[in-house]
């Protein structure tokens, strides 16, 4: 039986807590006029020893939101990123994951990336 699947593309993102992270999305597509979101949230406290004052986020919640530039929209080129600030408040002992989604201009929403995301104590 044949299938149709529209999945985003599968995109782990893997640092030590605490650390700058920016990188490159070659999407390989004229993004003129496209708008971006990004998000990165909560999944699983499975096995999460305190830290972040001690309180236990939520499921679902979002931990930070990561920055989405345009760095060259006729190639689809965007720049993700996150600050010292937003990673050094995340937990080696909380799941994450992330995701990446745009808004063409005649108002489709597509997620574009996801994965997981994994901070790591240095």
């Amino acid at each position: 039986m044949p299938t149709f699947s529209q999945l985003p593309g599968d995109l782990t993102i893997e640092h030590v807590i605490g650390d700058e992270v920016n990188f490159t999305l070659d999407l390989d597509v004229d993004v003129t006029s496209y708008t971006f979101s990004a998000g990165v949230y909560v999944v699983s406290t499975q096995g999460f020893q305190g830290g972040n004052g001690g309180t236990t986020p939520g499921i679902g919640s979002t931990a930070f939101t990561p920055t989405i530039t345009v760095a060259n929209a006729a190639a689809g080129t965007l720049t993700w990123g996150a600050s010292e600030a937003q990673t050094g408040t995340l937990s080696a002992g909380i799941r994450y994951r992330h995701f990446v989604r745009w808004v063409t201009p005649s108002g489709v929403t597509r997620t574009i990336v996801s994965g997981d995301y994994i901070a790591k104590a240095p």
